[in-house]
C-alpha cells in the first residue's frame, strides 16, 4: 500500500499503476528441489496476492491476478516454473504479456513497444 500511495504522491494516477500479484508456487517441485522442509507455501502466498489486490483495487489501480493466472496455467498443463519458485521462459512470458497489454493501453500507438527478446 505504501508503494503505490508513493507513486500516486508523485503524480501517478492510480489508472496509470499496475498492481501485480504474487504468483502461485509449484509446491511439488518445491519439495522435489528444495525438500518437504520449505518455509514457502501457496496458503500464505495466496493471502499475499489476494491483499495487494484488494489494495489495487481500494486505491483504483489497475490489477492482474498473477496467482489465480498461475494456478490456471499449471492446471492446463503449463510449467510456468524452473524450480516450482522461480520463473521459467514460459512464465516470463505470461508475466510479460500483462505488462504489455497495460503498456500498449497507455502509449500513443505510433510508439512501437520492442520485442522483449529482443533486448537482452
Amino acid at each position: 500500500e505504501r508503494l503505490v500511495c508513493r507513486l500516486v504522491d508523485l503524480g501517478i494516477q492510480p489508472g496509470n499503476i499496475l498492481v501485480l500479484s504474487a504468483p502461485s508456487l509449484n509446491e511439488e517441485m518445491l519439495d522435489v528441489t528444495y525438500g518437504p522442509e520449505r518455509i514457502r507455501l501457496n496458503d500464505v502466498t495466496r493471502r499475499y496476492a489476494e491483499v495487494a489486490m484488494e489494495v489495487a483495487r481500494q486505491r483504483g489501480c489497475q490489477c492482474e491476478d498473477l496467482f489465480g493466472m498461475f494456478v490456471g496455467a499449471v492446471g492446463r498443463g503449463v510449467q510456468p516454473f524452473s524450480d516450482g519458485l522461480h520463473l521459467n521462459e514460459r512464465g516470463e512470458e505470461m508475466v510479460y504479456g500483462v505488462v504489455e497489454r497495460f503498456v500498449e493501453g497507455r502509449v500513443d500507438p505510433q510508439w512501437p513497444i520492442p520485442d522483449w527478446k529482443g533486448l537482452t
